[in-house]
């Protein structure tokens, strides 16, 4: 009954989604997966920092297939080079991202699946993710169990990570559940987490850093993720969230040092 999540609404007051809605929204989400026929394959996941991102990464890597994190400011060839590559035959994306994952779906002959984090329901193509959530619901309570149910083998290759590709091309580099766990556990043992914890997630998720420790690590010790919605307002949701844990890099504290003196000049 704790909050893994703080979102805030439509009227920017904050909700909280508990532990347990968590893990029913991912094996309905799961269950649906499969039911497409995705079980084993790789389901591309790209999107700003939020609730349905984490949601679909641990749905997929869960029991249902391997999770190919994208990054959301990458332009359109380099995004439909990378679903080639990854042989994606999902993906699932914030609603800004329809057209260009639209345009995508042509050149990327894998691609069976477009699920839209954002769609109300399914349209011209696109598939609904809060329809699959419902969907999912409805054949757990069915009995459906496959997902549920399912074996994770820990040595598999769960997630496909592309590197930045600074000096050639973007690097695949597989991930299974066994060296995402070793880095968790290793991180808990030089850093104290617990479930009094609390995060404000800044840095981007489809980045291993971010998302083994800013997201992983906190739901492994019973922590809230709580998430920025823009760069330009770090200060004003650090003081709405109070989060107890700050996983950032250096320009980022820069700036912060920045303009803590520029106002302190001011007055």
């Amino acid at each position: 009954d704790k909050n893994a999540f703080l979102l805030k609404d439509g009227q920017g007051d904050l909700k909280g989604v508990t532990y347990a809605e968590f893990k029913r929204d991912m094996d309905a989400l799961g269950t649906s997966l499969l039911k497409l026929g995705l079980k084993g394959k790789p389901i591309a996941l790209i999107g700003e920092n939020r609730y349905e991102w984490c949601l679909a990464y641990l749905s997929v890597v869960n029991g249902a297939g391997v999770v190919v994190p994208l990054d959301k400011e990458l332009p359109l060839p380099e995004l439909e080079n990378l679903l080639s590559r990854s042989d994606a035959a999902a993906v699932v994306f914030s609603g800004k991202f329809s057209d260009k994952m639209k345009e995508a779906a042509r050149s990327c002959k894998s691609l069976e699946y477009l699920i839209d984090m954002d769609a109300d329901s399914d349209r011209d193509g696109v598939m609904s993710l809060q329809g699959m959530v419902e969907e999912g619901r409805r054949l757990l309570d069915e009995g459906d169990a496959a997902y549920s149910s399912a074996e994770i083998d820990a040595e598999v290759m769960s997630m496909l990570l592309f590197t930045s590709g600074t000096t050639d091309l973007a690097k695949g580099v597989m991930l299974s559940h066994k060296n995402i766990c070793t880095v968790i556990t290793s991180v808990c043992s030089t850093v104290y987490i617990d479930s009094n914890d609390s995060s404000l997630s800044i840095l981007p998720l489809h980045h291993t850093y971010e998302c083994t420790i800013g997201f992983l690590a906190l739901m492994y010790n019973g922590g809230t993720m709580c998430f920025n919605d823009s760069l330009k307002n770090i200060a004003r949701n650090l003081k709405q969230y109070k989060p107890t844990l700050l996983v950032s890099v250096p320009l980022i504290l820069e700036n912060m040092y920045r303009k803590i003196w520029n106002q302190a000049a001011k007055k």
